[in-house]
């Protein structure tokens, strides 16, 4: 086997390790694709910013694959990469980006209701409004930690490796994040419903 490889033409040696690369890239990009569309945008609040972000990550993420010694956390290894494209991007544009989040129950932000009344259709677009503009008021770095830990389910310690802060800073911006969410919305029922969520 040795052999056969060392006899072929190198040009075509590496033709077929750039293309084994690709094929495995793309295979762990197809694996997390959704979740990390969601968190692009979750983070910029449009689906074009979504995307753009998404794009410049996928473009990284790519050219330094290579690079990449352990694939099984190549998850967390470009989340990394779109929390830090998304921190120049903000830096780029010199104001600070807004976030929404359109799958509250998803997120466990506001309790599961039936939609087929209009009243409460009506009280739901109310509390959505709600959440976003309490989030969109987040700083951008309380913002990252509330994401990635409460709405995309990583770790303490896998939110911390992704941000490149230590476990007990993103408990602290966990807190904070926390504690500013709950002062904006304590006057309404959500900010009951909240509070009982994060009194955990």
């Amino acid at each position: 086997m040795l052999e056969h490889i060392l006899s072929r033409p190198q040009s075509l040696v590496a033709a077929e390790t750039r293309e084994d690369t690709r094929r495995a890239f793309q295979a762990k990009m197809d694996s997390i694709r959704t979740e990390l569309y969601n968190f692009a945008y979750r983070l910029t609040g449009t689906r074009e910013d979504a995307e753009d972000l998404l794009q410049e990550s996928y473009f990284k993420a790519y050219k330094f694959f290579h690079q990449l010694r352990d694939r099984s956390k190549f998850k967390e290894w470009i989340f990394q990469i779109t929390a830090n494209q998304f921190r120049n991007t903000l830096k780029r544009k010199k104001r600070e980006q807004v976030y929404f989040v359109d799958e509250f129950e998803e997120a466990g932000l506001v309790p599961q209701q039936q939609i087929d009344d209009p009243d409460i259709r009506a009280e739901r677009r109310d509390q959505s409004d709600r959440v976003k503009s309490a989030i969109a008021d987040l700083d951008p770095k309380m913002r990252e930690a509330l994401v990635l830990f409460e709405l995309q389910g990583f770790s303490i310690e896998e939110t911390a490796r992704i941000l490149q802060i230590s476990p007990g800073t993103v408990k602290s911006r966990l807190h904070y994040a926390r504690k500013r969410l709950k002062t904006e919305l304590l006057s309404s029922e959500l900010g009951t419903a909240l509070e009982l969520e994060y009194a955990q």
